[in-house]
């Protein structure tokens, strides 16, 4: 699902987003599952999923709606998180939105299990 792996990271402690060079500093807002789906579905956003080694693995918008199938009932909330084994298959997201160097929206979605 995630094709465009160009080697984008995350620093959680300087709080940025980038590849050569920085292409977020500002995370916006926690997002809930009602959230996502509203941003994924109005097709202006793009999203990516944060895995190992604090590395990005982003999301074609081509595969945004099969995306949404994963996602379903796999959002955790993070001011009241749920254990992941709660989660059917014991995995969730916890979901964050990212506002890019050049205003574009991101989803930042850490996957847990």
């Amino acid at each position: 699902m995630n094709n465009k792996s160009e080697n984008y990271f995350l620093d959680q402690k300087a709080n940025i987003i980038y590849k050569e060079s920085i292409i977020s500093r500002k995370k916006v807002t926690d997002l809930n599952e009602k959230e996502v789906f509203e941003l994924i579905k109005s097709k202006n956003v793009q999203v990516c999923i944060h895995s190992e080694q604090n590395k990005l693995d982003w999301i074609e918008k081509t595969k945004l709606n099969e995306l949404l199938k994963t996602l379903k009932n796999h959002i955790n909330n993070w001011t009241n998180p749920k254990d992941y084994s709660q989660f059917d298959n014991g995995y969730c997201y916890f979901a964050e939105l990212w506002k890019m160097k050049y205003g574009e929206k991101l989803i930042l979605l850490y996957y847990r299990h």
